[in-house]
C-alpha cells in the first residue's frame, strides 16, 4: 500500500494531537509542516521539511494531504472536514466570576455555562494574533459581544493555560488543550455558548489534485482514529 506523505499546518499546542493521530496510522509519514514562527523549525525531527507559508507547503511540499485547524482558508485549495472540536473557556475554579456558579463535576465534556457578559472587563489570555487559535478567540469575543478589560498576549497555548489555571485571567482554548500534562493545576472548564463554539479540523489538498479513492480512504481512517480515541 502507498505511504501517504502528510503535512501539518500550524505547530501550536493542538498540533501534538494531530501528530498523535497520524502516528497511529499505518502507511503515513509526516514529511512537512508550516508555521509562521521560524523558531518552530527546531522542534521538528530530522527529515521533516519546514515552511513559514502554508500555501507554499501545500504547493511545493511534496505531500499528498495536510491536516489543519487553521481559521482562514485559501481559494487555491480544497478542504475535507475531519471533525469538529469544542472551544472551551478555562479559568481558575476560585475565579470571582464563578462565586455563584456551581462548577462541581465540570470537565471538558460537561463545561459550565457562563453568561458572556460576566467576562466584560476581565483579562483574556491569548496567544499572539498570528496564531490560528487567537483568531478563533477573536471571533468568539465578537460573536458574544465580550469586551475584555485587557488582552494578555503570551507565547504559547501552554503558558496561557497555566496562567488561566492560576487565576491570572481566563483563556479560550480547544478541548484537547485540557489533556496536555504541562501544568499541575486543572482549571474549570466553561463555555459562553450552549452548545460550545466549535472549529473544524480539515484536510487540505490542491484543487488540481482530485480526491482519489485512496486519499478518501486515508481521510476516513483518520476520522475513525479520532472518533475511537476521542483525540479532539
Amino acid at each position: 500500500m502507498k505511504t501517504f506523505k502528510t503535512g501539518i499546518i500550524g505547530l501550536g499546542t493542538v498540533s501534538r494531537t494531530h501528530r498523535n493521530a497520524l502516528a497511529q496510522l499505518d502507511h503515513v509519514e509526516l514529511t512537512a509542516v508550516s508555521d509562521v514562527k521560524p523558531e518552530k523549525k527546531d522542534e521538528l525531527p530530522e527529515g521533516v521539511h519546514f515552511y513559514q507559508d502554508y500555501e507554499e507547503m501545500l504547493a511545493r511540499g511534496n505531500i499528498d494531504i495536510a491536516i489543519s485547524s487553521w481559521t482562514s482558508r485559501s481559494d487555491k485549495f480544497q478542504y475535507e472536514e475531519i471533525c469538529e472540536e469544542n472551544i472551551l473557556l478555562y479559568m481558575s475554579p476560585e475565579d470571582p466570576i464563578l462565586k455563584d456558579i456551581d462548577v462541581s463535576g465540570n470537565d471538558v465534556d460537561h463545561p459550565v455555562y457562563i453568561p458572556p457578559e460576566l467576562l466584560n472587563g476581565t483579562t483574556i489570555i491569548m496567544t499572539k494574533p498570528v496564531n490560528s487559535t487567537s483568531r478563533t478567540v477573536a471571533q468568539i469575543l465578537t460573536l458574544c459581544d465580550i469586551k475584555p478589560g485587557k488582552r494578555m498576549y503570551v507565547g504559547s497555548c501552554n503558558t496561557a493555560y497555566s496562567l488561566a489555571a492560576e487565576g491570572m485571567g481566563v483563556a479560550f482554548f480547544p478541548r484537547s488543550s485540557y489533556f496536555f500534562p504541562g501544568y499541575h493545576k486543572k482549571p474549570a472548564c466553561c463555555t459562553v455558548t450552549d452548545p460550545p463554539c466549535r472549529r473544524k479540523i480539515v484536510a487540505a489538498y490542491r484543487k488540481e489534485d482530485l480526491l482519489s479513492n485512496i486519499k478518501k480512504s486515508f481521510i476516513d481512517v483518520v476520522k475513525q482514529v479520532v472518533i475511537e480515541n476521542r483525540l479532539y
